[in-house]
């Protein structure tokens, strides 16, 4: 690199510049090949790239070198590409055939505690009987083939007998991780991260001594819903 202060003008050395791209370029290639490993009976043999990053020549020629057997496709004005697929999506939905999960899905419950199977540092108490706290149910797993309107199930079973519990608000929470065997919601080792928490408000009455509920997830377009019957 060359400074000239009477012109005020920088002159930076092409191998210079290319090194700015490396981390980010490198990042991409490394998630692609973890992709590709992951979806090795999916019979990938096209690459679309989309995103002003793709406009990049130098992008370009990394990627192609690294995939010499894989078909490389540019799209014009990739900077819009996303923007006009998510317009298209908008006029036209349910084109997205199908997809297949980022992360492990499912819903956190507290099970009867059973000695020797679960932690003692998730045993709780409810009511007087012994639960293992935060269970994780899982219902989607990491990688899995996933289609529009598709629905997952799970059962849940709650007491309320106590006065004390009878107005106690109730959460329903969803739970992702990256990991396909995740077990516990609160273990770190299983990485499981809180999407989000349904609330339900007790009736002027007071909840049941029982409630029986069905925990839904329905697979969208983008997005998961979660729906308690």
């Amino acid at each position: 690199m060359s400074y000239t202060k009477e012109q005020r003008f920088v002159k930076i050395d092409k191998s210079e510049v290319k090194k700015f791209f490396d981390k980010s370029v490198n990042t991409i290639i490394n998630s692609l090949n973890e992709i590709l490993e992951k979806c090795h009976t999916d019979n990938i043999t096209t690459l679309l790239l989309v995103g002003g990053y793709s406009e990049s020549e130098y992008v370009r020629n990394q990627i192609e070198k690294r995939f010499r057997s894989m078909k490389i496709i540019s799209v014009e004005d990739g900077r819009y590409a996303v923007v006009k697929g998510a317009v298209l999506m908008g006029q036209k939905p349910r084109d997205i055939i199908e997809r297949r999960a980022r992360f492990t899905y499912g819903f956190g419950f507290n099970d009867d505690f059973i000695e020797g199977r679960y932690p003692e540092k998730f045993k709780t108490n409810w009511e007087g009987e012994a639960l293992c706290e935060g269970v994780f149910t899982k219902l989607i797993k990491a990688g899995q083939i996933l289609h529009y309107n598709q629905q997952f199930s799970r059962d849940s079973h709650h007491t309320q007998r106590l006065q004390e519990n009878k107005h106690v608000a109730l959460d329903t929470c969803l739970w992702r991780s990256p990991l396909p065997d995740s077990t516990y919601c609160y273990d770190e080792a299983d990485q499981c991260e809180k999407v989000s928490t349904i609330t339900a408000q007790a009736p002027p009455e007071g909840w049941p001594d029982v409630m029986n509920s069905v925990n839904i997830l329905v697979v969208g377009e983008t997005e998961l819903t979660v729906k308690i019957d």
